[in-house]
């Protein structure tokens, strides 16, 4: 059987210096920088949509500290995609409320009806509020790619492949309907 005297952590508490434990707790937690600042950043880092959908919807989560409330700026950037043609420019600031994880960034996606590759742009996240970093995912890839089969695509694709003459083309894509 342990007594007080063999016991090294009960001879501790009762000298002199465990008077010192709440000033060296206070002086680690001044000294140590915190963790729980907060970031935020998106869900994926690619999404894809289809040309001539309505939008996309782009979810930003924060993480870590959600107490306070933080706020961050976002903007759209052309890759291959086009602003005007491919999708609609889109700035904006997001604010997160305390206990507010998620918001949404809603991009419109425009249908310029041609027959192209996939195309490509970025949303950015930038500005963070005071305490507040960007987490890993702060830009995120949109994929914009034409879907074949919308009134007079598949036939537009059809008559550009075999060189079908133009007088034909419109009363073949109002059949098409």
């Amino acid at each position: 059987m342990k007594t007080e005297a063999s016991n090294p952590c009960i001879r501790f508490t009762q000298s002199p210096c465990a008077a010192l434990l709440p000033l060296l707790a206070f002086v680690l937690m001044s000294v140590l920088p915190a963790s729980a600042a907060s970031a935020i950043r998106f869900q994926f880092t690619t999404h894809e949509v289809v040309e001539g959908a309505p939008e996309i919807v782009l979810n930003v989560w924060r993480t870590g500290e959600v107490a306070t409330t933080l706020t961050a700026d976002f903007l759209t950037a052309d890759v291959t995609a086009k602003a005007g043609e491919d999708y609609a420019t889109t700035t904006g600031s997001l604010s997160f409320a305390p206990g507010i994880t998620n918001q949404t960034i809603r991009i419109p996606i425009l249908n310029n009806a041609l027959n192209e590759p996939t195309e490509t742009f970025q949303v950015q996240l930038a500005n963070p509020s005071a305490d507040t970093t960007l987490g890993a995912l702060a830009t995120v890839t949109v994929k914009v790619r034409v879907q074949l089969g919308g009134p007079g695509q598949l036939w537009t694709a059809f008559s550009d492949a075999f060189s079908v003459p133009s007088w034909a083309r419109p009363l073949a894509s109002q059949n098409s309907r």
